[in-house]
C-alpha cells in the first residue's frame, strides 16, 4: 500500500468516525462560574486522524501542485478569523482558529489525494448507519449510556437539561448517537441520506440493495433525532437533487425510476417512523408544549443578544467562539445556563468575526455551490450528493451554530467544501448522468 492510498483510507475512516467524541481534555471552559464546553481545550481523536491524513497527503504528493485559484477561496475567512482572535485579547478564540486551520489543511489534503467519491459516500453512509442504529437503541431504552472511550456523556429522559420532547404522555428522549446534541446527529444523518440516495442511483445489483437498506436505516435514525432543522434541510437537499436530475440529467427512464425509488425509500422510512412517534413528532412539528415554547422564545431572545454584541461596532467582531463569553460580560444579571450561542450561523459569524468575515464566509459557501452547479452536465451520479449538500447544510446553519462552534461541525463543513473543490476530475470510466448509454 502506497502512502497516498494509506492516506485515502485514513480519510474514509475519518468520515465514518466523524461523530465520535473521543478526546483528551486539557482544561475545562468556564462561564459565569460554571463549567461549559465553550472555551474547553481538548484534543479529539478525529483531529489526530485528520492530522494523519494531512501529513500522509503532503508526504505522498510532494511533486503535485497544491495551490490553484480554488484553494485560495478559504484564505480570507481564516485571515479575518485570525485578526479577530488577536484583537479580542482572549486566548479561547484560538480554539476556533485552530479548527479552521486544520479544516483548511484537510481541504488541501483532499485536493492532493483525489479520493474516490464513491468510497467517500460509502464511508459517510456506513458511519451514518452506525449512528442510526445507536439512535434506535437509545430511543428504545430512553437513555444515552455514557462511554468515555467514545466521548459520550450520559443523558436520561427524566433529567433536566436533557434534550427531550415533552408531551401529555411523558418526556421522550431525542436520540443523540455519539454526539453532544440531537441536531448534530440530524445533520450528519442528512449527509448520510443524501450520500445514500446518490449511491442507490449510481450502483447496481447487491451494492444497490445494500445502499437502499442503509438509506432506510439512516432515515429512521433521522426521525429519532427529531431535529426540525435537519428534516427541513433534508427536504431542501432532496428537492435540489431531484431537480438537478430532472432539469439537467437527460437520463433514461430506468435511472429516473431509480432516483424516485431512492427518494421513496427515504419518504416511506420517515413517514413510518413519524407514525410510530406520532405524539412527540406532532409536538415538535407544531412547536406546542412548555419546552417547545421555551425553545422558540430562546431563539427570539438571541436576536436581541446579537444586537447587543453588534452595538459595540467592532469591525472584526468579538472573537471567534467568544460571543457567549462576551455576552456574559455585558448581560451579568442572567442565570449561568441562559447564555447561549446565537442559533443562526450567518448572524453568529457576523457577531464573532465582523462584517468582512461574514462576507468571506458567504463568498466561500457561494463559490462552492456555484462551482458544483457549473459542473452539473459532466458529473458522475455520485456528485448529486455534493450538489444537494450545500443547500441542506445552509438550512441547518440558519437554525443552529454547531458548524462553527464545534470541531465536529467544522469537520463536516470543511469536508464538504473540500470534496466540492478537491474532486475536480471526472472518472470517464464511470457512468455520467447525461449519458443514456451509461
Amino acid at each position: 500500500m502506497t502512502i497516498r492510498s494509506l492516506a485515502r483510507w485514513a480519510f474514509y475512516i475519518l468520515l465514518a468516525a466523524a461523530p465520535l467524541g473521543t478526546r483528551y481534555i486539557f482544561a475545562v471552559g468556564e462561564l459565569a462560574g460554571r463549567p461549559t464546553e465553550a472555551g474547553t481545550v481538548s484534543l479529539f481523536g478525529t483531529q489526530i486522524l485528520a492530522l494523519l491524513v494531512v501529513g500522509l497527503a503532503f508526504i505522498g504528493s510532494r511533486n503535485k501542485k497544491i495551490f490553484t485559484k480554488y484553494t485560495w477561496w478559504p484564505v480570507p475567512l481564516i485571515a479575518f478569523s485570525v485578526i479577530s482572535a488577536a484583537l479580542s485579547g482572549d486566548g479561547r478564540s484560538a480554539i476556533v482558529v485552530a479548527w479552521l486551520l486544520l479544516g483548511y489543511l484537510l481541504f488541501l489534503a483532499v485536493k492532493l489525494l483525489q479520493p474516490s467519491l464513491r468510497k467517500t459516500l460509502w464511508a459517510i453512509v456506513i458511519g451514518g448507519a452506525a449512528q442510526a442504529l445507536l439512535a434506535i437503541w437509545q430511543y428504545a431504552i430512553q437513555q444515552v449510556n455514557p462511554n468515555k472511550w467514545l466521548g459520550v456523556a450520559e443523558h436520561l429522559s427524566q433529567t433536566p437539561g436533557t434534550f427531550v420532547v415533552e408531551t401529555l404522555s411523558g418526556r421522550w428522549l431525542r436520540a443523540y448517537g455519539t454526539l453532544a446534541h440531537p441536531n448534530m446527529l440530524g445533520a450528519y444523518l442528512v449527509l448520510a441520506i443524501l450520500a445514500g440516495v446518490a449511491l442507490v442511483i449510481a450502483t447496481k445489483n447487491r451494492h444497490q440493495l445494500v445502499a437502499g437498506a442503509l438509506l432506510a436505516v439512516n432515515s429512521c435514525g433521522l426521525a429519532l433525532a427529531m431535529s426540525r432543522s435537519a428534516t427541513l434541510g433534508l427536504v431542501i437537499g432532496l428537492a435540489v437533487l431531484v431537480s438537478t436530475v430532472f432539469i439537467y440529467g437527460r437520463i433514461d427512464a430506468k435511472r429516473w425510476r431509480t432516483t424516485m425509488l431512492a427518494v421513496a425509500i427515504v419518504a416511506v422510512s420517515l413517514l413510518s417512523s413519524f407514525i410510530m412517534l406520532r405524539d412527540p413528532i406532532t409536538t415538535r412539528l407544531t412547536a406546542q408544549g412548555r419546552l417547545e415554547n421555551i425553545s422558540v422564545e430562546a431563539r427570539v431572545s438571541q436576536l436581541a443578544d446579537a444586537r447587543l454584541l453588534l452595538s459595540a461596532g467592532q469591525l472584526f467582531g468579538v472573537g471567534p467562539g467568544h460571543s457567549i463569553h462576551a455576552l456574559a460580560a455585558r448581560a451579568t444579571d442572567r442565570s449561568p445556563w441562559s447564555y447561549e450561542y446565537i442559533h443562526n450561523q450567518p448572524m453568529l459569524v457576523l457577531v464573532e468575526i465582523g462584517p468582512l468575515g461574514l462576507i468571506a464566509w458567504l463568498a466561500l459557501f457561494a463559490a462552492a455551490f456555484l462551482y458544483i452547479i457549473r459542473r452539473r452536465r459532466s458529473t458522475q451520479p455520485e456528485w448529486l450528493a455534493l450538489i444537494a449538500a450545500p443547500p441542506a447544510l445552509l438550512i441547518i446553519m440558519l437554525f443552529d451554530h454547531f458548524m462553527w462552534t464545534s470541531w465536529f461541525g467544522q469537520l463536516i463543513f470543511w469536508v464538504n467544501i473540500a470534496l466540492i473543490f478537491g474532486l475536480n476530475k471526472t472518472n470517464k470510466a464511470q457512468a455520467v448522468i447525461h449519458n443514456p448509454q451509461s
